[in-house]
Formats: structure tokens, C-alpha cells, sequence
């Protein structure tokens, strides 16, 4: 279709736009470490967020690619429905009442549901986030459940401008938007409803709505009611990291080398001042030849390749090929900002930690340190 095709275009487009901003990031972060004063540190934070916003936008083109690969997996556990519904309505109390709109959630009481609570999370945030968007004035959003017999609804209501006749088919369709004729990039890109309506159907749900131009609108998560393990997730802190840092067994080397192997000058530049602002060496490699070269200077601790270089040559060929080389599997990351479908859907059966541009240091830093605690295994 002309969307399938709009949305491949888009997610190999989008690897150019990916390439700087990944670029701004690690010089952003070894700069931090040279910046003392106050006011400097101020507006560095200030280019940090307007370089995050920045990233946000690109985001919804690399979810779109995982769903529609089947990458993107649902964790269900359980979960008490009210738990959910207060965090949504802590996301968005303050910004809500900043528009003259007063957010209400309704109790759910005794009320379970099994399914991933994140991907919940993220479609409820969605709605009521548009339900603000297009409010238009001061309103009242309700946000509520209700029994539906084997099934629950989980509602969002709103009293704002509505949908018109002529935009009702379409809402769901991606990259459309209702009231953004002028395509207002701030608004996003229109992928906002496509993502929901696919992770409704990832947990076993589904997304209705109904609207009166003028009157509001009433979207309804229908989720099934049934028993699951609860199964305990968990999220990595940065006291977390620190930790892990302290705990990696060095061996008996003083320096840790590692291979960054990218083709693009900037990001590589600004990859490499950063590692090293970390304490790594840093060899940098443009295509596999030049890495394969680095290798008489001594074996690597670890190898960190984008996936697509040029020449139509790989990360995953120059990390297998350096492996052989050396005849030890050398730990190793793809950091890549290829977001097409496929490429995707391949990178998710690789055994090498995927990581997606553009990544928050914080993020890339934390794989580091888990993947080099991993032993070298003798091939």
C-alpha cells in the first residue's frame, strides 16, 4: 500500500537524520565532562533536551518497524488496573491543568488485568494526550473502566471539539492527523493511533471510539479478562551501572581497547571522544579492510560497529570476520540507525546486543559494561 511504502521510505530516510543527532550526543557527553561552570553546564543541558526532542520524533518510525517485523514482544503480568491509571494520571495532571483542562480518573477498585502494563501505559498516555491536543478549550477528560463480560473497557472521554464525519475513517491510518492540515512538524508524524491500535492487538485488546463533532470523544480499550503469572520485571538504575562497573574482573590488562568500526567521520569522531572521555582506547575503522588492519596492534576487548557501512558491507560480516581473524569471539554491539522492517526483523535473531540510533550515552554506557563482563570464549 501507499502507506506500507510511505513507511519504509521514511524509516530508510530517517538513518540520515539519525547519524548527526547520534553525533550530537557523544559530543554532548564528553564535553560534559570537560564543563565546570554553571551557566555552561546550563545550556549544555538545554542543547541536550532540544537534541532528545529531537530524537522523540524518529522514535514512532522505529516502533512502527518493530511491530509491523514482530520484534517488538508483549510481557504480560499482573497487574491492579488502579495502578496503571494513577501513574497516567500523574504523566499528565500538571500539563492537562496548564490548559485550563481538568483530568479526572475513576477508581477501578478490586480490578486486575493481565497483559504488559508498559504497552497499557503507552496507549493510554497516547490518548489523552490527543485528547489535549485537540481539546480546543477548557474541558474535562474522564478517564475510567468498565466491565464488559469477559472483557474490561478501559475509557478515555473527553468533551473537546470531536471528530468530523469525514476524518472518522481515517484516524487510524498512518502518518494521517485530524486538525493538522498544515502539517505542523511539532504535532508529530501521525503514527501516534497506527501504535496504539497495534499494541491493543499485541496484548489481545482492541481500540473503538466514538465522537460528535463538537461534543467530544470517547476512545475504549477493550482488554480480555484472564489469569497469568506474574512475572517480575526489572529496570537497571544508574547506581545499578556503577555497580556493574565495579564488579567487571579487568584480568590483568591495564587498558581497554575498544574497535569502533563506523563509516560515517562524524559520528565515528564523536563516538571515539567519548569512549575515551570514559578511560577506553579507542581505535576507529571506516570499513573492514582498516578494521581488520587494527588488529597488528593486539585483539580487541570489545568491537562496536554500525551495521550498515559502505561498500554494501556489514557490522555483522567485519565482526565475524575479526572473530576468525583472532580466533576468539570477541564481545561486540551493532549500534545501527536502520529501522527498515526487515533489517529489524534480521538484527532481532542475532545472538550481538542491538542497539538503535540515536541512543542516550547513558544507554550505550550501561551495555558496555554488561556485554565486557561476558568472558571471551576460545573458538
Amino acid at each position: 500500500s501507499a502507506n506500507a511504502s510511505k513507511t519504509r521510505f521514511l524509516a530508510s530516510a530517517s538513518h540520515d537524520l539519525r547519524q548527526p543527532i547520534q553525533a550530537m550526543y557523544f559530543f554532548q557527553s564528553a564535553l560534559a565532562s570537560l564543563i565546570t561552570e554553571p551557566e555552561q553546564k546550563k545550556l549544555l543541558a538545554k542543547i541536550g533536551e532540544a537534541n532528545t526532542d529531537l530524537s522523540k520524533m524518529l522514535e514512532p518510525l522505529l516502533d512502527i518497524s518493530k511491530l509491523d517485523s514482530g520484534v517488538l514482544d508483549s510481557h504480560p503480568e499482573l497487574f491492579w488496573v488502579d495502578d496503571l491509571l494513577y501513574r497516567v494520571e500523574r504523566n499528565y495532571r500538571e500539563r492537562a491543568a496548564s490548559e485550563g483542562i481538568k483530568l479526572r480518573v475513576m477508581p477501578a477498585g478490586q480490578q486486575q488485568l493481565c497483559a504488559d502494563d508498559h504497552h497499557l501505559e503507552r496507549i493510554l498516555n497516547n490518548l489523552i494526550e490527543n485528547a489535549i491536543k485537540h481539546m480546543g478549550r477548557a474541558g474535562k477528560i474522564l478517564v475510567g473502566v468498565r466491565p464488559n463480560g469477559k472483557y474490561l473497557n478501559i475509557e478515555v472521554h473527553d468533551n473537546g471539539k470531536g471528530i468530523s464525519d469525514t476524518e472518522k475513517d481515517n484516524i487510524f491510518d498512518e502518518f494521517y492527523q485530524v486538525g493538522n492540515s498544515e502539517r505542523n512538524s511539532a504535532k508529530g508524524l501521525g503514527l501516534g493511533l497506527p501504535i496504539v491500535r497495534r499494541l491493543a492487538t499485541l496484548n489481545g485488546g482492541s481500540i473503538s471510539f466514538s465522537s460528535t463533532e463538537g461534543k467530544g470523544s470517547c476512545f475504549k480499550l477493550k482488554m480480555p479478562l484472564y489469569q497469568c503469572k506474574d512475572l517480575q520485571g526489572s529496570t537497571r538504575s544508574e547506581d545499578d551501572i556503577k555497580e556493574l562497573e565495579q564488579e567487571i574482573n579487568w584480568g590483568l590488562e591495564s587498558v581497554i581497547t575498544l574497535f569502533v568500526i563506523e563509516d560515517d567521520p562524524k559520528v565515528a569522531a564523536a563516538q571515539a571522544t567519548m569512549l575515551e572521555s570514559w578511560g577506553f582506547t579507542v581505535r576507529v575503522a571506516n570499513d573492514i579492510d582498516s578494521a581488520l588492519h587494527h588488529l597488528n596492534t593486539g585483539t580487541p576487548n570489545m568491537i562496536i560497529s554500525d551495521y550498515q557501512l559502505s561498500d554494501n558491507q556489514t557490522g555483522l560480516e567485519a565482526i565475524e570476520l575479526i572473530r576468525k581473524k583472532v580466533g576468539c569471539s570477541v564481545p561486540a554491539i551493532i549500534l545501527t540507525g536502520n529501522t527498515r522492517p526487515d533489517i529489524v526483523k534480521m538484527l532481532s535473531g542475532q545472538a550481538i546486543p542491538v542497539l538503535y540510533k540515536p541512543i542516550q550515552p547513558i544507554e550505550l554506557r550501561e551495555v558496555i559494561f554488561q556485554t565486557l563482563n561476558k568472558p571471551l570464549l576460545t573458538e
